[in-house]
């Protein structure tokens, strides 16, 4: 059986754009309406201009996922550093589910090295993406919520640092 060879490059081009646009998983594509109703292209090039880092993970040099984080710093929480995860991807993610799993577990767990949490909001219609947060050690709160620019429901979803947590 041939090893497949995952690169991941912060060097994000149109093409690497156009490509993700085109062949983004329909849930990624329902979830990003569902929140500013965005279409796909005009999404994923506000996430590359608004976020602290983006990254593209490529299998076999095809653009599979676009994901980053955003520094988020709260005014009553200046001791803790916590960021905004997001992740949009294609089905290349589902046809190579076990190696995705491990590359992402790897990026989460460098985070969770920098950063006290991680979080963001996830719609509440999209159970793929719950089940696959769930897996990578994240909690989901059904009742801590808001509601998005379209008026649909996003619950929380976040992650702490077991580096950073403070022995009582």
């Amino acid at each position: 059986m041939r090893e497949v060879r995952v690169q991941i490059r912060e060097v994000i081009t149109p093409q690497d754009l156009d490509y993700l646009a085109d062949n983004l998983r329909e849930g990624d594509r329902l979830e990003m309406l569902a929140y500013n109703g965005m279409e796909p292209r005009e999404g994923l090039q506000y996430c590359v201009d608004n976020n602290d880092e983006v990254w593209v993970a490529c299998v076999e040099g095809v653009p599979c996922c676009l994901f980053g984080l955003q520094e988020q710093m709260f005014e009553d929480d200046e001791e803790n550093s916590s960021a905004v995860i997001w992740a949009l991807g294609t089905d290349l993610l589902f046809q190579h589910k076990k190696l995705m799993a491990l590359i992402s577990r790897k990026v989460i767990r460098d985070w969770l090295n920098r950063y006290d949490v991680l979080f963001n909001y996830i719609w509440e219609e999209n159970e793929v993406h719950r089940n696959w947060l769930e897996r990578m050690g994240f909690t989901v709160l059904p009742d801590t919520f808001i509601k998005s620019e379209m008026g649909e429901k996003f619950l929380l979803f976040l992650q702490f640092s077991p580096v950073n947590m403070e022995e009582d």
